[in-house]
């Protein structure tokens, strides 16, 4: 038997608060002599972690693994950073094993899982076999998921040194360096849907049965989760390993939402297992800023927080920091120890209608278009055109407000992005996609793509967006088609819009201005991100849309994205012609 066990992450500055929280939960749980090895993804990560000197962690260069490695330096140059990331997780397992004789076998580790009983159950399912992979186990609600994203997750994965795990792991690894990329194309996606292959290809594959093993929030409101003071938490009785804390989001250092995407999660598994993690994250900044005293990395996620998400704030942070303030609109409060976590109402849970807001709402997130519940002008919207949408995630929200709607049109340059929205298609006979990014011309254009899923990719270069969200840079360029809307609307005989949803990063002003009058006539309601500065390089201000509105549009209101952006967010503009103000009698 190898005399400790060895694992590995990997991660960039801007999950190290969550691979320390993983560190720490190993070194509580795993009593077992154990090794972690820390791929560091830039350079900042490396230096934090040396000076650390965490036991039983062993800091490990990105450039160690890449150098003389011709076919990981190629799949750099054709994709993403974050798919990238992705393509390294096999090729560092592979790395490990060739480069230490000693380890035997290896257990993968995603940065953002946290353990809360002892990793022991792995081991004692893998026994003799050669690989050990993990299910999502999605909940009903979400089975529809599995479809694309796949059966098994990366999460947590185990390869021994012999014929069987080697032959498994440089047949994913070569798929990963091959094809790689966010994006559903011909039974594939990302790293992860390989793992469907590895039964059928190769002797030893173990599938973990330990309901305790992956517990996340696509898979942990079909079970009943309990925990209490010194307690290890269960979920069905049984010990909870770890937790994935897949789409957490921290926008401001003193709050968390749970999940960003349309999780439902509820007060047992917040209590059991979010709130202990709040703790953690803090603890891990607090190491950090010991020997690196201005990182904030991680901690102003470029999260707008909408009406559905469970909100955990830290006790005071609401009075001491007015801007945080909306997070307890509509939403109920639950104080657990330091911290209170804010759960929204029944009916704003995902796919359920919004409720009123009240007129001239100032809150964030999508509270402005809350505001016009119910109003007379929603129920002139049939049709809507969505520029920037990236991956429709306001959907629910969307079908609930308008209750008229026959046509949704989505813009998304992007190609992945556009690839999955065509998913809509599918589903909804009202959705139909283009690739285009709209603006006041037509023709090739370059296209700035950033690395946060790239929610902050524009026409436009970042300016002093990189002040306010300094862990968002620019990862690449890419060529886009871009055409104007009149031009879109002619080809493929469209209809005219009754609203405008626009979320094109600067470049709002270019649409707006594009459009003739006697189209705006038409448009019942304008919903648009604005800023009142300059965060991409000649990107237009609240002011001069106002300006250009101002003949047919009256200006509802302006709220921030973010608690920390003042400056930021998005505005609510309704024809002058609207009986808006209006509900139906």
């Amino acid at each position: 038997m190898e005399s400790r066990r060895s694992y590995c992450t990997q991660s960039d500055r801007n999950y190290l608060t969550r691979g320390l929280a993983l560190c720490e939960s190993m070194e509580r749980h795993e009593k077992h002599p154990y090794v972690i090895y820390y791929v560091c993804l830039d350079e900042l990560t490396h230096t934090v972690l040396q000076a650390l000197q965490l036991p039983n962690v062993i800091p490990v260069p990105l450039h160690a693994i890449e150098r003389g490695d011709a076919a990981l330096q190629v799949a750099r140059g054709n994709r993403s950073l974050v798919e990238y990331y992705w393509t390294l997780t096999a090729t560092i397992i592979n790395w490990l094993l060739e480069t230490q004789p000693q380890v035997s076998t290896i257990t993968y580790l995603d940065a953002d899982l946290f353990f809360y009983s002892s990793p022991e159950p792995v081991f004692e399912e893998l026994k003799q076999g050669s690989v050990a992979i993990h299910e999502h186990r999605f909940s009903p609600e979400l089975s529809h998921l599995a479809a694309e994203n796949g059966r098994f997750n990366v999460g947590l994965m185990s390869f021994r040194r012999d014929n069987n795990g080697l032959a498994a792991l440089r047949w994913w690894r070569d798929r990963c360096l091959e094809w790689c990329y966010a994006k559903p194309e011909d039974g594939k996606l990302g790293d992860q849907k390989y793992l469907e292959q590895f039964q059928s290809r190769f002797e030893g594959v173990v599938i973990l049965q330990h309901l305790g093993i992956a517990l996340a929030p696509w898979n942990q409101s079909q079970f009943k989760i309990e925990s209490g003071p010194g307690i290890t938490p269960t979920v069905n009785g049984q010990p909870v390993v770890f937790f994935h804390y897949h789409a957490l989001a921290v926008p401001d250092p003193d709050v968390v939402v749970a999940a960003k995407h349309a999780y439902v999660v509820n007060e047992p598994v917040v209590q059991a297992c979010y709130v202990p993690y709040c703790e953690a994250l803090d603890r891990a900044m607090v190491r950090i800023k010991a020997v690196a005293p201005r990182f904030t990395f991680g901690m102003h996620e470029p999260v707008p927080i909408r009406a559905e998400h469970v909100i955990i704030v830290k006790q005071g942070a609401l009075a001491a920091k007015p801007a945080l303030a909306p997070i307890a609109s509509h939403r109920k409060k639950v104080s657990l120890g330091a911290w209170d976590a804010y759960f929204p109402d029944a009916d704003q849970r995902p796919g359920a209608a919004p409720v009123p807001a009240g007129h001239h709402a100032q809150g964030s997130g999508d509270e402005l278009l809350l505001s016009l519940h119910g109003m007379l002008i929603t129920r002139k919207v049939e049709t809507l055109v969505f520029a920037g949408a990236h991956l429709f995630q306001e959907a629910s929200l969307l079908f609930s407000l308008l209750p008229k709607l026959k046509r949704v049109y989505l813009f998304e340059p992007l190609p992945q992005l556009y690839l999955k929205l065509k998913q809509w298609e599918f589903r909804d006979p009202r959705v139909r996609v283009f690739p285009y990014a709209l603006s006041d011309g037509d023709g090739q254009a370059t296209f700035h793509v950033t690395n946060n899923d790239a929610q902050s990719s524009s026409l436009l270069p970042l300016a002093k967006h990189t002040e306010i969200f300094p862990e968002v840079v620019e990862v690449e360029k890419i060529t886009v088609e871009r055409k104007t809307l009149a031009k879109v609307m002619d080809f493929h005989d469209l209809s005219p819009p009754d609203m405008l949803f626009i979320d094109t990063q600067g470049a709002e002003y270019q649409i707006l201005s594009s459009l003739s009058q006697e189209l705006l006539r038409g448009v019942s309601i304008i919903y648009t991100e604005v800023s009142t500065e300059e965060l991409y390089a000649g990107g237009r201000t609240l002011n001069d849309i106002k300006a250009l509105l101002e003949p047919e549009f009256v200006f509802v209101a302006f709220a921030p994205l973010f608690p920390h952006t003042p400056t930021h967010g998005n505005a609510l503009f309704v024809n002058k012609t609207s009986t808006w103000l209006c509900k139906p009698g």
